[in-house]
């Protein structure tokens, strides 16, 4: 609640004086320091400052901590897309011998690809369902600390478990691919 006294009744200490204009606040600076002085030359006028920069630092420490939230949501998710990479180029590049075997038989090389991205393509959709199964429950729980946004946002339920499926289907089709260009020779002998 906020009581509006005429400054000739009660002449406050450390007054608030807010405008209104239609046109850019800081060309009104030196009127304005005008007017005050007229009225009253011993009230020191100090720190003006249009209503848009007093918003933003207003907000200024909860930006900077929200962007190091993001931030950190950003390494995190790159740091996820690492891992699957790892992973999923272990596991292909451990079937490398398969692969020899598969093309020494006659297979076609965009036929192994396929299966093997496929393969991959699965075993990251498991994991993803599993994923978001768990963070949808515990993204509830978050709702209350959010401001202007859903705690089950479709962008980042959707964004980020394709991000996931795309780095495990590129990851395994690059040493799949690596595997295929091999004589199929070379590629039993591996261990």
């Amino acid at each position: 609640p906020d009581l509006y006294i005429p400054y000739l009744q009660n002449p406050p200490v450390g007054p608030f004086i807010v405008l209104r204009t239609t046109g850019d606040p800081a060309l009104l600076a030196e009127t304005v320091r005008a007017e005050i002085c007229r009225i009253d030359k011993n009230i020191p006028l100090f720190d003006m400052r249009t209503m848009s920069t007093l918003r933003s630092d207003a907000v200024s420490t909860r930006r900077f901590i929200l962007l190091i939230v993001g931030a950190f949501g950003v390494l995190a998710v790159g740091l996820a897309a690492i891992g699957v990479y790892g992973v999923m180029s272990l596991i292909v590049s451990e079937r490398t011998r398969e692969v020899g075997v598969r093309l020494a038989l006659g297979a076609e090389p965009p036929q192994l690809l396929t299966m093997i991205v496929g393969q991959a393509a699965k075993f990251a959709a498991i994991g993803i369902t599993i994923g978001v199964a768990a963070a949808l429950p515990l993204a509830a729980l978050l709702g209350s600390q959010l401001y202007g946004v859903e705690s089950i946002d479709p962008m980042t339920f959707i964004g980020v478990p394709v991000a996931l499926l795309l780095v495990a289907a590129l990851a395994a089709a690059v040493p799949a691919w690596k595997a295929m260009r091999i004589d199929p020779l070379t590629a039993l002998r591996i261990e």
